[in-house]
């Protein structure tokens, strides 16, 4: 990083203004049409997310392409759940609740939603471990309040704990030893 006033900077601040006002560095995200080889190295016909054209852009120096496709049109079980059951969807995305809920088919007394990078339209990070267990958290909270259980008292917790960690030693204690063979 360059700082200060030093002569490169200046002249790395001035090409850069100059980029920009000739369209270079600009941002494009959509999906890519055609790729055929270019002036600069590559040239890109892009596709917007809604549907309208880009045109053509000659891209040189560092390109980013995920590979992903994120379209929830793109799986089968979703695309069939939309056509179905009319759910909104937009730039191919379905518009999901803020609990990451599918509308219409996430109601009080029954539960739907997506998790992981499906979540991403609702919860930015949902397509990492911390982004997964806040939307699973939120989930279960919910089918606890449909489904109208009761939370255990501390002693009763106490209690499964304890009842749970008594069958483990005696199912760890029925395993028959075997020779390890690695």
């Amino acid at each position: 990083m360059l700082r200060g006033t030093t002569p490169e900077r200046r002249t790395w601040v001035k090409e850069l203004k100059e980029a920009q006002k000739e369209g270079r560095f600009r941002e494009a995200i959509g999906e890519l049409v055609e790729i055929e080889p270019g002036p600069a190295g590559l040239r890109v016909h892009l596709r917007n997310h809604d549907g309208s054209d880009a045109g053509w852009i000659d891209a040189a120096g560092i390109v980013c392409g995920t590979g992903f496709v994120k379209s929830h049109l793109a799986i089968p079980l979703l695309r069939r759940l939309i056509q179905m059951y009319s759910i909104p969807v937009t730039r191919e995305h379905i518009r999901l609740k803020t609990n990451c809920g599918v509308p219409p088919l996430d109601r009080p007394d029954s539960r739907l939603c997506l998790n992981g990078l499906l979540a991403n339209t609702v919860v930015p990070n949902g397509d990492t471990i911390a982004g997964t267990k806040y939307v699973a958290r939120r989930f279960v909270g919910d089918v606890v309040r449909a489904e109208r259980l009761r939370q255990r008292s501390l002693v009763g917790r106490f209690a499964m704990q304890i009842g749970l960690a008594r069958k483990t030693i005696h199912t760890i204690r029925h395993v028959h030893r075997s020779r390890q063979l690695a």
